[in-house]
């Protein structure tokens, strides 16, 4: 869980060391699955204390929690959306690619978390072998979240400092919850797993008012949607 939490009273991150003077010997709350954690006290000298989940906890910021994001396939196919969204994407690759690396980095400098063009190709590959297209309702706003929930964990490498995975709330029990469910919070979070899973929020509000339609690839290319949705090649 990290070394913040939520303050009930002020609604902003309080580090554990004051949590542990403001509210001694209380349990704080997970903001992702709103149950309670603890203050773990770390025996290691190098080590400071940090918040952690009681046993059984399947909050998706824990490695066995997370899991479930594996198995996740639309229950209820929209094709038609689907290809639509699939034109959409084609026609907006590079912007949601951009859109994703600005999620991946958050609120740290540098190049603290970067996001490789190759791992990129590899969500886009992953996303349709779980057809997540096909998601009922599905709309552009949602795609580069979904992309990078979907991916699985990014591994500390080169220009990536930290390993790190993404996470919804917790109350979702599939992709579409995420705008089916008013009750499910508009929010991503980054999950730091080497840092005690320490968590990082990041509203879900990406304007897509700007980006091309789903028939101008059509028209600039003369590409036919066949395609572009992989049922034909170019001759």
């Amino acid at each position: 869980m990290g070394y913040y939490v939520i303050d009930p009273e002020t609604n902003e991150e309080i580090h554990v060391s004051k949590w542990k003077i403001k509210y001694p010997d209380q349990d704080a709350s997970c903001e992702v699955c709103n149950t309670a954690v603890y203050v773990r006290a770390d025996a290691t000298p190098n080590r400071q204390d940090h918040f952690a989940h009681y046993k059984h906890s399947n909050c998706p910021t824990i490695k066995d929690g997370r899991k479930k994001y594996e198995h996740l396939h639309p229950t209820e196919k929209d094709e038609e959306n689907a290809k639509r969204i699939k034109r959409e994407v084609v026609a907006n690759l590079w912007p949601i690619y951009q859109k994703c690396k600005e999620i991946m980095k958050g609120n740290q400098k540098g190049n603290q978390a970067f996001l490789y063009k190759k791992e990129f190709k590899e969500m886009i590959e992953k996303a349709d072998e779980r057809n997540i297209w096909a998601y009922k309702g599905l709309t552009l706003k949602y795609v580069p979240y979904v992309l990078l929930v979907n991916y699985g964990v990014f591994p500390k490498k080169d220009f990536r400092k930290r390993k790190v995975h993404f996470v919804f709330d917790s109350l979702m029990s599939n992709y579409d919850d995420l705008w089916i469910n008013s009750k499910v919070k508009q929010n991503i979070w980054r999950v730091y797993p080497d840092e005690q899973n320490s968590v990082e929020r990041e509203q879900i509000d990406w304007d897509t008012s700007g980006l091309e339609p789903d028939y101008f690839i059509n028209f600039i290319t003369e590409i036919p949607n066949e395609i572009l949705e992989g049922k034909k090649v170019l001759s």
